[in-house]
């Protein structure tokens, strides 16, 4: 084979071949960035508008440009289109960004230029946006060039400024500096204010604006290397710590992100969902092998388990998250209270932070505690509680015993204990989501199961919990035929969390959802079943906005509090769960603009599940002989 047939066969199979890797390069460097995205007022409203714009960014920082312009405003509306040259590499990197929404002119200054200019502004006429590296492609570096400011003219458009800076990041020794940024790297991008080209002047105009638009993008870009330089302003082992800390945090929270993702049933599923499925199923079927073996350890009494001194009701859950067992914890608290009973709750405090002790909480002096030092359940069950103390620690016999000897309960109510084998309990009430048929779900990670679901035998009892907001899911959710199914092993009861009010963040002051009717209403949240929130909010007449969802306890930064508050600029109102918003009060926001939804329970068939109880002799008051009570 001749040589030149060897060059070329080499060619196309690096042109079929590279592109998809690049892409799916780009967009795992994406996936481990954490981004901060400064959005200038005036040009979110072109966005909001839907209007075109032409983004002007240095060649040498072109590299996350792509997934930058898809994650702000490539979703949805026109796609973008750029100028890439006509040679071999130019294909190659039309072929890298097609995925995500970025078409190309082909030309360059040597070989069609002219044609690919004019392609350009018949897109921008027909409102499309538009992408230019100015000092591109062959420099000077940080010069802008007069194609930029003379498409501007002819069609109208404004220039949109567009430049990141990233710390830690790679820079290339070519002639603009390529900068890459590392994985896990902070980068700081800018959407500038808009700038506008007069549709008609001389060519001393044009010269005066393409310079004031090389000072700006200049202007722009030292403003984010400064930024940059200040975030990382540390050094040395305090900044490597730090650097290692959002490692695991951002690795941890886009692996939730994607597995929540995988076990929701209506998420699109392709052929890489297919091959992710397959690796894990060997995992899953190895913990619940695990999961099997440990609780017949713990029947059979070689593991051993403790027992406090009182009656322990237990209630928990077989997924992982998105079970209900707070709101039920709340409402049986509040029942038990109501009928005598002196209760304490036990909980582990997940993803708090200082693990060591254990902590009490109560309703006085509930202001100096945080809610990320005891964690975010415990201190929204400790708020809506008054009369129940709230015990926390990973250890739940621990918390147990000091609860004993400091309050004298008559009984502990531990939350999510079903898995928490070191403490007998005398009551196991398990929680399932009765809008997810969890029949088909595998254990974790392949699915959402914190154990196979053999394990139901073990209960007590079944609440089967339904969290739509409208009448027609709670009704779904009540009659799901596998709940039924489950009645042949043991008692199955059918609840329903139903919205009961509306309150502003900052006073808990209720407001009428009547008063959003008309506007614009964005929501977020961090919980396992975002799913569930907006079906709640439908069912409150509040869907249709903008939506963020968080990683399950997720602990709201100062960069969240920045991005939410771009998310109230596109709207009215924001609105967020109860757990959420106990983690959001220190940070400030618009009065009255932030509000959240409080729920409330209510079981199917209530006097059959307290006699259940009643039977098991676990709600006897302390000093009161079963049989002697209401005497």
């Amino acid at each position: 084979m001749h040589r030149w047939k060897r060059n070329e066969l080499t060619r196309r199979w690096v042109a079929r071949l590279l592109p998809p890797l690049a892409t799916l390069l780009i967009r795992l460097l994406s996936f481990t960035v954490r981004y901060r995205i400064h959005v200038a007022e005036e040009t979110r409203k072109i966005f909001r508008a839907g209007k075109p714009v032409i983004f002007a960014f240095w060649h040498g920082r072109m590299i996350i440009m792509p997934p930058v312009y898809h994650k702000v405003c490539g979703k949805e509306g026109k796609d973008a289109w750029i100028m890439v040259s006509r040679h071999w590499d130019g294909d190659l990197i039309a072929r890298t960004v097609k995925p995500f929404r970025i078409l190309s002119a082909r030309g360059s200054s040597t070989r069609g230029g002219r044609e690919a200019l004019q392609a350009l502004i018949e897109k921008a006429r027909l409102g499309h946006t538009i992408g230019i590296t100015p000092d591109g492609p062959k420099g000077p570096r940080y010069t802008v060039q007069p194609g930029v400011v003379r498409i501007a003219q002819l069609t109208g458009t404004p220039i949109v400024s567009l430049t990141w800076a990233a710390r830690p990041r790679w820079i290339a020794s070519s002639w603009d500096r390529f900068q890459i940024p590392l994985p896990f790297a902070r980068v700081s991008v800018v959407f500038d204010e808009p700038f506008y080209v007069p549709n008609s002047g001389s060519a001393e105009v044009l010269e005066a604006c393409r310079a004031r638009l090389e000072a700006r993008l200049g202007q722009v870009t030292d403003r984010m290397e400064t930024e940059a330089k200040a975030a990382d302003r540390q050094g040395g082992m305090s900044a490597l710590r730090a650097w290692g800390k959002a490692i695991v945090s951002r690795f941890e929270g886009n692996v939730r992100s994607a597995l929540q993702q995988f076990w929701t049933p209506s998420s699109p599923k392709g052929p890489g969902s297919l091959l992710f499925g397959v690796l894990l199923a060997p995992l899953s079927y190895g913990y619940g092998m695990v999961l099997r073996l440990r609780r017949a350890l713990y029947r059979k009494g070689v593991l051993a388990t403790r027992r406090a001194g009182l009656p322990v009701i237990s209630i928990g859950g077989v997924r992982v998250g998105g079970s209900g067992k707070t709101p039920f914890a709340m409402w049986m608290a509040r029942k038990l209270t109501e009928r005598g009973c002196r209760v304490v709750l036990l909980t582990r405090g997940y993803r708090r932070r200082g693990k060591q002790d254990t902590i009490l909480l109560t309703r006085k002096g509930l202001e100096r505690e945080d809610p990320l030092d005891c964690g975010d359940e415990p201190y929204l069950l400790a708020h809506n509680l008054p009369d129940v103390p709230v015990a926390v620690d990973g250890d739940r016999y621990r918390a147990a015993n000091l609860a004993e000897e400091w309050l004298s309960p008559d009984l502990f109510l531990m939350d999510d204990g079903f898995q928490h084998l070191r403490l007998a309990r005398d009551f196991d009430i398990v929680l399932v989501p009765g809008d997810e048929n969890l029949f088909d779900a595998a254990c974790l990670p392949r699915g959402p199961l914190r154990e196979p679901l053999s394990a139901l035998k073990a209960a007590d009892v079944v609440v089967c919990i339904s969290s739509d907001g409208g009448e027609q899911g709670n009704k779904k959710g009540s009659g799901d035929p596998w709940c039924r199914t489950l009645e042949a092993d043991v008692p199955v009861h059918v609840a329903r969390l139903v919205p009961t009010g509306l309150h502003r963040l900052e006073d808990r002051g209720e407001v009428d959802p009547r008063e959003l009717t008309g506007s614009k209403v964005g929501a977020f949240c961090g919980i396992a079943r975002p799913e569930a929130f907006w079906r709640t909010l439908e069912g409150m007449g509040l869907g249709g906005g903008a939506r963020r969802d968080f990683p399950d306890h997720h602990p709201y930064s100062g960069q969240d509090h920045e991005e939410l508050l771009r998310l109230l600029s596109d709207s009215d109102w924001l609105v967020t769960t109860e757990k959420d918003a106990v983690k959001l009060r220190r940070y400030p926001w618009p009065e009255g603009k932030v509000l959240f939804v409080r729920l409330d329970l209510i079981l199917e068939d209530e006097p059959a599940f307290w006699h259940r109880l009643e039977s098991r002799g676990v709600l006897m008051k302390r000093g009161v002989r079963q049989g002697e009570e209401g005497a």
